[in-house]
């Protein structure tokens, strides 16, 4: 019997090997390889390894290629012997080359300390995704470039940091969800000691203590969403400190302003809405916040305190809503502002027993008193005063505005109350 059955033994381990070498070659097929751990994406499209995967705005420049798909750790960047990571990228770069990584999910934090420029094929299908306790994504000391494209997410406490950077463009990047470490704190993009940034599309949400922190930085944010940040009244969705120079929103001709809604992503403004902090924090610099949408923020919707006057600018709220906000909904502290043609809508108090919930307010610092100009606001359903005006200065001059500081012009105020004071 035995003997009658060794034909099939002996055809046993050559059945197996072939099942066997069958099934890899069908798992490569599948999986794009063994190096690639993005399986979902190479499925999603009919060629994950063409050009149009892609950026195609991009700047001018030797292209390397990244592509989590058909990239080698023994690829040389070209279009078809892409490279597997943007760390390998970043390696082989040389000043000027444009780093363009496909679609995936990129587990590993980037630093960029070269001349070059990194456009991820955008951040609705580009991720970097990091467990490192650094930020995801860092550039230092880089002059120039755009940095483009890409969702960041990461266990470390920040998710985009740049810092001693000149003339720079950041767009297109979704941060979200970076939590304090003990050290730092959460924060989805920050900027500092940088000159000249341009930040455009950036999306920053559930980040723990600022959605975004410009600290010692001059530059201009354009269409920005900033939501559900921080963590109580030393947080903020939005916050511009130490010396900064920044523009939130979009600057327009007065025709177009009157067709210009705030808030109007597409138009440049910017939305800064249910922050579990303050809405938009500035201190010690010059901010001209203008179009923006600033609501349901819960310590407050706007926050000047000891604004600075830079080269004969002063920080500006204009043709901007204000809604929402609990204790204020724009108040200045100190320092020289101007607060015209907004809408400013309901604001209550934090507490029952004589808490503020004012309007527009202004008064002083420990560095002085305010010094103000509002005009032309329509002011509504505040449960305190529509504006309060405490210990402003009246009388030193102020650059373009005549002879006189704090002044309440052609402001519409109605249905505001005292319910508690």
């Amino acid at each position: 019997m035995r003997e009658r059955w060794k034909p099939m033994e002996d055809c046993i381990p050559r059945m197996l090997f072939r099942a066997l070498l069958l099934f890899w070659l069908m798992a490569g097929i599948s999986s794009c390889g063994p190096e690639h751990a993005d399986h979902a994406w190479c499925h999603a499209v009919e060629d994950p390894c063409a050009a149009a995967v892609y950026a195609a705005d991009r700047p001018e420049g030797r292209a390397l290629h990244v592509n989590s798909c058909c990239g080698k750790k023994s690829g040389d960047g070209t279009l078809d012997r892409p490279l597997l990571s943007v760390e390998a990228a970043l390696e082989a770069a040389e000043d000027g080359d444009v780093i363009l990584v496909g679609p995936g999910v990129y587990e590993e934090a980037v630093l960029v300390t070269k001349p070059v420029s990194l456009v991820g094929a955008g951040s609705d299908s580009c991720t970097l995704s990091s467990t490192a306790a650094s930020a995801t994504l860092s550039i230092a000391e880089v002059k120039g470039g755009l940095f483009a494209g890409f969702s960041l997410e990461g266990a470390g406490h920040g998710g985009l940091y740049v810092q001693k950077a000149e003339d720079m463009e950041l767009a297109d990047f979704v941060a979200s969800g970076y939590e304090d470490d003990g050290e730092f704190p959460g924060v989805g993009v920050f900027v500092a000691d940088s000159t000249n940034v341009l930040l455009r599309g950036i999306v920053a949400e559930k980040n723990q203590t600022f959605g975004v922190a410009i600290q010692n930085s001059t530059g201009q944010f354009l269409s920005a969403a900033v939501r559900e940040n921080g963590n109580g009244e030393t947080s903020a969705g939005i916050a511009v400190t130490k010396g900064s120079r920044f523009t939130l929103g979009q600057e327009l001709p007065a025709d177009e302003a009157e067709d210009t809604a705030a808030g109007d992503l597409a138009n440049g403004g910017g939305v800064v809405e249910n922050n579990t902090g303050m809405g938009i924090f500035v201190d010690d610099s010059t901010v001209i916040i203008v179009f923006c949408r600033v609501a349901g923020n819960q310590f407050g919707g706007i926050a000047l305190m000891d604004c600075i006057e830079t080269e004969g600018v002063i920080s500006r709220v204009q043709h901007s809503e204000v809604l929402d906000s609990v204790t204020y909904g724009v108040a200045v502290f100190g320092g020289q502002a101007v607060i015209s043609d907004n809408v400013v809508d309901g604001v209550t108090p934090a507490c029952a027993d004589k808490c503020a919930a004012h309007g527009i307010s202004a008064t002083d610092s420990a560095t002085g008193p305010a010094k103000v100009w509002i005009e032309r606001n329509q002011i509504m359903n505040s449960e305190g005063a529509g504006i309060l005006a405490d210990k402003v200065d009246s009388g030193a001059p102020q650059a373009g505005r005549g002879d006189h500081i704090s002044i309440i012009i052609q402001c519409i105020i109605w249905d505001n109350y005292v319910s508690n004071w």
